[in-house]
């Protein structure tokens, strides 16, 4: 189950990176979301508020990039504290 959470977590944010130039603004609401449903399931508040006001903005494409950047940064880390603390 881990795995399918890494792996789908770090595909939403691949799919958010190819479509962070868009101006369908239903998209990025979609996959932010689901980024936001998949860090809520490890209780990882501040990611979690990160999407809530990426997806309360008007999404455009500095605010799309500034995101992409937080979440790229944050993944080492959170993957790191969740592989320890799951063993």
């Amino acid at each position: 189950m881990l795995q399918e959470w890494i792996s789908d977590t770090f595909n939403r944010i691949e799919e958010f990176k190819s479509n962070v130039n868009s101006e369908n603004t239903k998209i990025k609401f979609n996959i932010i979301h689901t980024l936001k449903t998949n860090y809520f399931m490890i209780g990882c508040q501040p990611l979690i508020k990160l999407c809530e006001e990426f997806l309360n903005s008007e999404m455009d494409e500095v605010t799309s990039l500034a995101l992409l950047n937080e979440l790229k940064l944050s993944l080492p880390f959170l993957l790191t504290k969740i592989t320890n603390s799951s063993k």
